[in-house]
């Protein structure tokens, strides 16, 4: 059998060799002019003589010599490029032959497998791929100097009777994620992917008439430690304890006749694996056990991402940890964002900065409940290369304006606050200072003019690192810049904060040493980073009578009354008389008499009037700001262990929380139904642990948490509207159900489709008005507009025959 990839591929209809079965596109790569390469690095090098001598200017014109992968090169009729190569691409192509700034990578996108054997240890099977030579040695990566190859050369000629190791100075193997499993009869399953790997390489590499590459792929599925499975995958595989081999199969880039699978959707034969011996084992004996399945892979070169960062290869991303990787990418976001906001601003006249959206809600009209979602965010550019942003949210907030979302954002080590452009979803800054977690963050809007966007906020985020800071934010049409105002320091975590709605300057914090802190920054001068700690501002005033850590702090609209709840289930009412006597305190109730509720959130609605309590047992109540009487019970969410935040709506007709259970829950204020109960996409296993509600429009931002880090941890939901409409079989049922149609009812009047009667324009549209038009429609039976005048007619007639002795008449 020829050692073709042809020999490993399944056999086609009628053809006299093997073959690859599907095809979809022929696009190919060209080849290596490697003679044509060495003739220009010896012409570069007497250019370089020449340049040493002091020749003319007309003599120092340096030729690029032949590249494959060069975007839109200009081409001589000598087959060179017509742009000159740095010193740096020079250096490196006497080493390995390629040139850094022109290569595509090698990437290879695994799809699907046919119908393979079921086993009781088949769960979430993976794909792993491995690079070798047909001699057997594993691949060596492009960045290795001659010294490190002739040093590896002489390491192979010990080993000669044996097979080479995996080294640091080799391709590594690369693994898909867990498949998909689908059942496809009784002993049979097939598995899905759709995932694309991107191997660190040059793909010129594997394709040149003497690389005498060869790729593996072998799927198989991992057992579980301590299972009884596992010494008999012992005795069975000794080079790779605690895999279950499935199938195996193998690809070579170059056929014999020269044919190179790429840019191409391939289907490869897939065997039985033995028993004993590695992968290159099997396929070295050439004692193929074919089984009845394919895997379907497509292999193709992929353009490194352009990342305006000082790491921006994919090697380099590759080997960044989640915190790292997630950094760099919101620093190559920020910086396209400038450049495609200065470009913007160039044309424009005037210092004037933009109008306002025009919002969808209109003013006085009630809070639709979310239904779509419309971004995820922080987006990634490279999303395809599996390279996502992740992290945990724990506090998203819109900005008074609504222009605005801020939210912070956490990965391990990494606790940023990123502020995005509403309603684009593009992100404009990220705030960097805070060391732990971020728990809470609110706005203050320091200036605005008529119609237009604020030109400079206050931002305040409190943080696990026992500070609160204070940004002052200026906007502009080019950037936003954020300068560090104060840093509040305390004694322990600070969990919750809130701005004075009557005192812009007054800002208060609740902290894990029980006590309640009131500041006043227009006291403290700008804070720079060499200043912070030197003169650390104090508070205002202090205020305690809390047993436990304060989770929640909120001021009354009217700034006359602040509300604090504790982990031990109290909540406090204190009451503000002016602005220079620190507040009084003037009630309180306890929600943990009977048993342990801790408070995990409060929201005061726009009217001053009602108190949404978030109480650490899965439920919520509204209570009356003056008596503190319950008003209103929620169930259905799920809260036991975490802390979340639920808010009321702008309008108030609408309460919103997160859940333990990956579950936005929507309720009415009112009558305290559960209205919606909506869980992401592809986020089954997350907490939403935050939710705001946007104030002009019907926008929704959440943040997601989980042990493992959320991938896009912000969700960005709308209200769509459904299309009401009423077929035209649908009314003329109704008129048969009836007796049929008015006398008067014109033919053509028939052909159009119903339309119900039109109602004076209302800017109230709640859930209240729904329920009553609900009602009225229970009393008339459901029936149409169009018969409602029969029935009256017919109430006429009986009452002038006399037929009840009554004159009331009961209709419907």
């Amino acid at each position: 059998m020829a050692e073709s990839f042809k020999s490993s591929s399944i056999e086609t209809n009628d053809a006299d060799v093997e073959g690859l079965v599907q095809h979809e596109t022929e696009d190919a790569c060209a080849q290596v002019d490697t003679p044509v390469i060495q003739n220009e690095i010896q012409e570069l090098r007497k250019l370089r003589k020449i340049r040493k001598k002091k020749v003319s200017k007309s003599n120092q014109d340096v030729i690029a010599p032949k590249s494959l992968e060069i975007q839109n090169p200009q081409i001589s009729s000598s087959g060179r490029l017509l742009s000159p190569l740095s010193k740096r691409d020079l250096r490196r192509h006497e080493k390995t032959g390629i040139f850094k700034s022109t290569e595509k990578l090698l990437g290879i996108k695994f799809h699907h497998t046919d119908n393979l054997p079921r086993h009781s240890s088949i769960v979430h099977p993976v794909v792993r791929f491995t690079v070798m030579d047909q001699e057997g040695s594993y691949w060596t990566r492009t960045d290795q100097s001659e010294k490190k190859r002739k040093k590896n050369r002489r390491r192979q000629e010990e080993f000669e009777e044996k097979e080479e190791k995996l080294t640091s100075n080799s391709v590594q193997q690369f693994m898909t994620n867990p498949g998909h499993v689908r059942r496809t009869g009784i002993s049979y399953f097939s598995a899905k992917w759709e995932e694309m790997l991107v191997i660190s390489e040059p793909m010129e590499r594997f394709y040149i008439e003497d690389a005498n590459a060869i790729f593996f792929f072998e799927i198989m599925d991992f057992l579980p430690m301590g299972h009884e499975s596992l010494r008999r995958a012992k005795n069975a595989w000794n080079d790779d304890l605690g895999w279950f081999k499935i199938a195996w199969g193998f690809l070579k880039p170059i056929g014999v006749d020269g044919t190179k699978y790429l840019n191409r959707k391939l289907r490869l034969q897939l065997y039985k694996p033995e028993t004993k011996g590695s992968i290159y084992k099997w396929w070295k004996k050439r004692k193929w056990v074919k089984l009845n399945s394919t895997l379907y892979v497509t292999i193709k070169g992929i353009l490194p991402p352009e990342l305006e960062t000082p790491q921006s290869s994919v090697t380099a991303l590759l080997n960044m940890r989640k915190e790292e990787l997630t950094e760099a990418i919101i620093d190559s976001q920020i910086a396209q964002d400038k450049k495609s906001r200065s470009k913007e601003a160039q044309g424009k006249t005037g210092g004037k900065l933009r109008k306002i959206p025009e919002w969808s809600r209109l003013p006085g009209q009630s809070c639709k409940v979310p239904n779509t979602l419309l971004l995820s965010l922080p987006a990634s550019s490279i999303d395809w290369l599996n390279i996502k942003v992740v992290g945990n949210v724990f506090c998203v907030k819109f900005s008074p304006c609504g222009c605005l979302l801020a939210a912070g954002l956490d990965a391990e080590e990494y606790h940023v606050t990123l502020i995005f452009e509403i309603p684009s979803g593009k992100l404009l800054k990220s705030l960097r200072g805070h060391h732990g977690l971020i728990y809470e963050l609110d706005w203050r809007i320091l200036a605005q003019e008529q119609n237009r966007i604020p030109s400079s906020y206050f931002l305040a985020s409190a943080s696990a690192d026992s500070t609160v800071m204070i940004w002052e934010l200026g906007q502009s049409d080019k950037e936003i810049k954020a300068d560090l105002r104060s840093v509040l320091l305390h004694p322990s975590f600070v969990y919750s904060l809130e701005f004075s709605p009557t005192i812009g300057s007054r800002i208060v914090t609740g902290c894990f040493d029980f006590v309640i802190r009131i500041w006043e920054i227009s006291n403290f001068p700008p804070t720079n980073s060499q200043s912070v700690g030197r003169s650390a501002p104090a508070p205002l005033y202090l205020l305690d009578g809390h047993n436990s850590h304060i989770n929640s702090v909120r001021f009354h609209p009217s700034g006359e009354l602040l509300f604090s709840g504790d982990a031990s289930g109290i909540l406090r009412k204190w009451t503000i008389q002016n602005g220079t006597q620190p507040p009084k305190f003037e009630k309180e109730v306890n929600f943990s008499r009977n048993s342990q509720m801790a408070i995990s959130s409060l929201c005061v609605d726009a009217t001053g009037r009602k108190l949404l309590v978030h109480l650490r047992k899965s439920c919520l109540k509204i209570l009356d700001v003056e008596t503190f009487l319950v008003l209103n019970t929620f169930q259905g969410l799920v809260n036991e262990k975490l802390r979340i935040q639920s808010v009321f709506s702008p309008c108030g007709n609408l309460v919103l929380s997160g859940s333990e259970d990956s579950a936005i829950c929507v309720w009415d204020a009112d009558t305290s139904r559960l209205m919606s109960r909506l869980q992401p996409k592809n986020h089954s296993n997350c907490v939403v642990s935050t939710v705001s509600y946007h104030p002009f429009d019907h926008y929704v931002a959440i943040g997601l948490s989980s042990s493992a880090n959320e991938a896009h941890p912000i969700l960005f939901y709308n209200h769509t509207y459904p299309k009401n409409t009423v077929s035209l079989g649908t009314v003329a049922n109704l008129k048969k159900a009836f007796g049929g149609s008015r006398s008067t009812t014109d033919s053509t009047e028939l052909d159009r489709p119903f339309r119900p009667p039109s109602r004076p324009n209302r800017v109230d549209s709640s859930e209240k008005f729904r329920n009553i038009i609900q009602k009225l429609d229970e009393v008339t039976g459901g029936v149409p507009p169009i018969v409602l005048p029969q029935m009256a007619q017919v109430a006429v007639q009986l009452i002038n025959a006399k037929t009840v002795s009554d004159s009331r008449v009961l209709i419907g």
